[in-house]
């Protein structure tokens, strides 16, 4: 004989219950009875205190993590990057540099490298407009991937994003009190951080079955003008203040940033973007092909001579004070030798990994169960005032840049319409009218696409 003892009662009872109860009212004059009822609903159906059962992962953009450089002689290594610690921009630019070795860490305060924020924000907080919505609690069933924005896509950040999900993956499981039962996930990637995960579902397409839903927000899939502005002068993505630093401390930010191989990850491919002017010859375009050819790069690429002056003297013995190991010089040289090897060596994984990583359509492809819609969105910014290319002037660390512009073509300020796109279908795609690029994550129509998910 059955019981009316309350804690027989399954979840499944509860629903049904309530699913009843909301029939009755759902003409009544008291819509705040339903949106209470679809809450318990909500909870009912995942008892571990409202954990959900798909796990959300962001993946923030370029410059987006936080830096902690363990050889700081500190009795607490503070952040380098994205931190609230006292350092002249010299020694930020010049710690920057690889092979130094940063471990990423969630920056300390809100700033212009936190974009993804105010989405975090609003994912942990009750959402009264949007009934049924169980907000995420971090490091249970919400993870944000903290990564080296400096390293290789292809190789270093495809392997810790890799081992970063199947830890986000145990510790959802564990607080689910499911421990062998993997989650399905939603993933948010911002700017480079769309290129990271397409980069893992092409290496291992069976990751691609475990995403419940992949948001790709404005991601530069045919590169950005941005990351061609950054090698050349030090300036670009969320550092455009340093156009108003000395020219000793821009010096050490365009040292730093050739030795990146992500940002020649990011270059732009496919339509010509660079422009080149000399003062006693006539402006000559690089054809995009070249654009990963040595020779193009030769003239502004920083001399011996310039890296000596301002990184290799002033700065390597500083910075080795905190590695109990001795290091060997040559591995922190990178424009030493005349043949530029690490340049031609950085140019040679842009292209292996760009054949690798292929287009839009092959990632779409993976996202698409047989007979189903692409369980892909892909988002972008549009209206706003973004450069296609950029003009330089000069030869090495004196040289200068200027943005090229036409009237027809546009994006989020960082990524133009069509490298977000790249011919990406309309019905799977949402366009926000006049939103930056750091900006993107927080738009109300994006907060709506994914705050009303079940």
């Amino acid at each position: 004989m059955q019981t009316n003892n309350p804690q027989n009662t399954s979840p499944n009872t509860v629903i049904a219950g309530v699913f009843i109860c909301l029939q009755k009212i759902q003409k009544s004059s008291a819509p705040w009875v339903a949106f209470v009822l679809l809450s318990l609903m909500s909870f009912a159906e995942n008892p571990q205190e409202g954990i959900r059962p798909t796990l959300l992962v962001i993946i923030p953009d370029f410059e987006c993590s936080g830096l902690v450089d363990p050889a700081m002689v500190r009795s607490e290594p503070a952040l380098l990057w994205g931190g609230t610690a006292n350092l002249g921009a010299k020694e930020i630019f010049a710690r920057l540099h690889l092979p130094n070795l940063l471990l990423p860490r969630e920056p300390d305060l809100p700033s212009i490298i936190t974009p993804w924020l105010p989405l975090t924000k609003a994912l942990t907080r009750p959402q009264v407009i949007f009934p049924g919505f169980i907000p995420y609690q971090k490091g249970k069933d919400l993870f944000v991937f903290q990564y080296d924005w400096r390293r290789n896509i292809g190789t270093e950040l495809t392997l810790q994003l890799q081992i970063a999900l199947d830890d986000f993956t145990e510790q959802h499981s564990v607080a689910m009190g499911k421990p062998n039962s993997p989650p399905s996930m939603v993933i948010i990637a911002h700017g480079m951080g769309g290129l990271l995960i397409r980069s893992l579902i092409g290496q291992n397409p069976r990751i691609a079955e475990k995403i419940e839903q992949l948001y790709l927000v404005g991601v530069p899939h045919l590169g950005t003008p941005e990351a061609l502005a950054r090698l050349i002068s030090g300036v670009g993505f969320y550092t455009r203040e340093t156009a108003l630093l000395s020219p000793e401390t821009r010096a050490l930010s365009r040292l730093s940033s050739s030795s990146f191989p992500s940002l020649y990850q990011m270059l732009p491919l496919g339509e010509l973007h660079w422009v080149k002017n000399y003062p006693k010859t006539p402006s000559r375009r690089v054809a995009p092909d070249d654009l990963l050819k040595t020779g193009e790069w030769e003239e502004i690429w920083p001399s011996a001579q310039e890296e000596k002056k301002y990184y290799l003297d002033p700065w390597l013995k500083t910075l080795m004070n905190g590695y109990q190991e001795p290091i060997d010089r040559k591995n922190w040289e990178f424009c030493q030798d005349p043949s530029l090897l690490a340049l031609q060596s950085l140019l040679a994984q842009v292209r292996d990994w760009r054949i690798s990583l292929g287009t839009l359509g092959y990632t779409r492809q993976l996202m698409t169960r047989p007979g189903e819609k692409p369980r892909l969105l892909i988002v972008a910014g549009k209206g706003v005032k973004t450069p296609f290319g950029y003009q330089s002037e000069g030869e090495g660390l004196e040289t200068k840049i200027t943005p090229l512009y036409a009237p027809d073509i546009d994006g989020d300020g960082v990524v133009t319409l069509e490298s977000a796109l790249e011919s990406n279908p309309p019905e799977f795609t949402l366009l926000l009218k006049g939103t930056t690029h750091e900006k993107l994550l927080e738009d109300p129509l994006f907060l709506k696409e994914i705050l009303s998910r079940k």
